[in-house]
């Protein structure tokens, strides 16, 4: 009787200590999620941040790119203005010419 008491001492005790073992575990994979979940909530907020900065990067390239077609617009009727002065600058000397020569 006393070798099974002792027997079933030695198998409380090997049970207590895979208990312990697995306790250990258990809370250093809850640390390790705890760790990893800290770590995703980190990258999440700088993946936000990260497109809040790509969407004012988007906005400013928009800004410039219709800043780029209002010069170019711009420079198209100047240069059309400019055919035109041309134009009736010719037609203006051609009049003096005619004048001048009726003198």
């Amino acid at each position: 009787l006393e070798e099974d008491c002792q027997q079933l001492d030695q198998q409380l005790h090997a049970a207590q200590q895979d208990l312990l073992r697995g306790q250990g575990l258990n809370e250093q994979q809850a640390a390790e999620i705890k760790s990893q979940a800290a770590l995703c909530d980190s990258l999440k907020g700088d993946l936000c941040q990260l497109e809040k900065q790509r969407s004012m990067a988007r906005a400013t390239a928009e800004a410039t790119s219709q800043g780029i077609c209002d010069v170019e617009a711009a420079i198209k009727d100047s240069r059309l203005h400019s055919i035109q002065v041309f134009r009736e600058r010719d037609v203006l000397m051609q009049q003096v010419s005619e004048l001048k020569a009726e003198q």
